[in-house]
């Protein structure tokens, strides 16, 4: 008889609320399955809980996304202008070395 190696993904409803017991849960009801099989790896994670509604009001969320999105923007413009900066430098040191190697 021929030995197999299996990987299930599945979804379950467990009457648990850790990983930890879901995987003793799912580790419990394979060793009962099938007396021949061996549970090798085992990998269990809790899926997180749907997104709840911001408490803030809307025109105050809509304030932060506009600031952070006009620091987002300013972030930017000060990284492009030090790159910017940067390459002059080494522009200008790059010039020098071939004037004066």
């Amino acid at each position: 008889m021929a030995r197999f190696e299996i990987v299930m993904h599945v979804t379950r409803e467990l009457p648990c609320d850790t990983a930890d017991e879901a995987a003793a849960l799912v580790r419990g009801q394979s060793g009962s399955e099938a007396a021949a099989e061996q549970l090798v790896h085992l990998a269990v994670w809790r899926q997180p809980p749907a997104p709840t509604p911001s408490p803030l009001p809307d025109r105050i969320r809509q304030h932060l996304v506009n600031f952070f999105t006009s620091l987002e923007g300013c972030a930017a413009e000060a990284e492009n202008a030090f790159r910017d900066e940067v390459a002059a430098i080494l522009s200008e040191r790059d010039q020098r070395d071939r004037i004066n190697p």
